[in-house]
């Protein structure tokens, strides 16, 4: 029920509770046909407890869809105070993560990293290390799967000589 049918229906109870009190104060001083009259009021004192009734459920039903309201407004207000305890950081070569502001001031290179497409949806996930490259370490979330490739300072163990090759044909 929303808030104009609720309105309707204690509108449509005042007026027969005045009705009632009118039929009422007219028995009280003519008494012609007192069970005609009895009969009208008892009908209309039972219109206006199912409208009152009505009226009632509506309101619960209101109070309940504002408590449903506030817990949404509290959950996106906590949502946006942990939003605002991160910062987006850059770890090199288009990779977002968020980190917390007390260590974006200090070194971020040891994480804790949180997805980035997944924070933005108000999951924390924290990137896992999945492989180790040349000059790059690749993390990978849990939830979603999504990849990132973070460089690092990893320098070939050995060096890495051209294999000189002539340019014949014939020397196969």
């Amino acid at each position: 029920m929303d808030i104009a049918a609720i309105l309707g229906s204690v509108r449509m109870g005042v007026g027969v509770a005045t009705d009632t009190v009118g039929l009422l104060h007219s028995l009280r001083s003519t008494s012609r046909d007192g069970a005609k009259d009895l009969d009208a009021a008892i009908q209309r004192v039972t219109t206006l407890q199912k409208a009152l009734l009505e009226a009632q459920d509506g309101i619960s039903a209101l109070k309940d869809r504002c408590t449903e309201q506030a817990d949404q407004v509290k959950a996106l207000e906590q949502r946006l105070a942990e939003r605002d305890a991160h910062i987006l950081h850059d770890t090199g070569k288009m990779a977002f993560v968020y980190v917390r502001k007390e260590s974006a001031d200090h070194d971020t290179k040891n994480g804790p990293w949180f997805c980035q497409p997944c924070f933005d949806q108000g999951k924390k996930a924290v990137l896992q290390f999945a492989q180790r490259e040349f000059h790059f370490d690749r993390y990978k979330c849990p939830l979603c799967g999504s990849e990132i490739r973070v460089p690092n300072d990893n320098k070939p163990e050995c060096l890495i000589a051209p294999v000189i090759r002539s340019h014949r044909f014939d020397s196969f």
